[in-house]
């Protein structure tokens, strides 16, 4: 029998991409941020992106092993999700600070995705990066979750 119970980054990243795509669509954000890129999956920053932009991927870091019987099985598992926020022009460091503030708002609220159900993620980090492509503001939000495969239910903190 198929072990049906593990993480599908893929699918989880979608959804959290999803949500953010409709969150910078609000009336609020256009109006502090103008148009935000969402940066494609398979896509690398460049010269050529349109900023203010963002980009999320998610990892997966194994089975959540407190909860883990059987080797095959992958009840609980923890995953880690960064993203990237850049921005440009005389204020970008500022904007890019309210920038990564939103992002965390977004990512932290207790909301239902397509395919999963979000309490919020744990935040493990905001900082300020170095940028390759001059005048641009880089910053790097992580988080990390855990999520029960069965029901995809995304947890706030470790259980």
């Amino acid at each position: 029998m198929a072990n049906n119970l593990y993480l599908d980054a893929e699918l989880l990243e979608d959804d959290l991409r999803d949500i953010i795509k409709s969150s910078v669509r609000s009336k609020d954000s256009i109006n502090m941020f103008g148009e935000i890129h969402i940066l494609p999956k398979d896509s690398d920053l460049n010269s050529d992106t349109l900023f203010p932009a963002v980009y999320i991927y998610v990892t997966k870091n194994g089975p959540y092993t407190q909860t883990q019987e059987d080797i095959e099985v992958e009840p609980f598992s923890r995953f880690n999700v960064a993203v990237e926020t850049y921005t440009t022009g005389s204020n970008r460091r500022s904007l890019n600070m309210k920038l990564a503030q939103f992002m965390i708002y977004i990512l932290q609220t207790n909301q239902k995705l397509k395919n999963y159900y979000n309490r919020g993620l744990k935040l493990d980090q905001e900082q300020e990066l170095s940028s390759f492509i001059e005048g641009v503001n880089r910053r790097l939000i992580r988080f990390s979750g855990v999520v029960d495969n069965a029901s995809k239910l995304i947890y706030n903190k470790e259980i």
